[in-house]
């Protein structure tokens, strides 16, 4: 059940960075903006800068936003009295390496998936720097996502 639900979750973020950033470098291409921004003073890179940080930003707020559900189900079953205890406690984490609390495990797994999401959200970027316009884009990067499930088999 909460592998069918993460699995979700990651889709969920995966599709709202597509839909949000596929234009983020296309639109320069479409309205022809790529050779006056090389001109500028600072040249793209301080547009390119400001850009992965509006990414990072977004990747922060979507990744937070969604994964807030999973954490109060989390806060449901276990309860925030408890996030003291080790990861091991719970059963299906018995074999789990590195003697850690599980507020402390759950503050990592969060920060990873928020940077997964930033990842994602570089790598439309960089296809939509690629790509002629935002419609490609999407299509590229829907592409991508349906040959990533295919080969890993996820299923919902």
């Amino acid at each position: 059940h909460d592998k069918t639900t993460t699995t979700r979750n990651h889709l969920y973020i995966f599709i709202g960075m597509i839909g949000i950033f596929s234009g983020i470098i296309a639109n320069e291409s479409t309205t022809h903006m790529k050779m006056y921004l090389h001109t500028l003073y600072k040249g793209r890179k301080k547009l390119i800068v400001n850009k992965v940080l509006i990414i990072a930003i977004m990747a922060f707020v979507m990744s937070t936003a969604i994964h807030i559900i999973q954490f109060v189900q989390i806060g449901e079953v276990f309860g925030y009295m408890n996030l003291h205890a080790a990861v091991q406690s719970i059963n299906s984490m018995r074999n789990f390496l590195p003697d850690i609390s599980i507020r402390t495990y759950l503050t990592l797994l969060y920060i990873g998936r928020g940077f997964l999401t930033f990842l994602v959200g570089c790598g439309v970027m960089c296809v939509s720097n690629f790509c002629k316009n935002r419609i490609n884009t999407i299509a590229v990067c829907s592409g991508i996502m349906i040959v990533f499930i295919l080969l890993t088999g996820i299923s919902f």
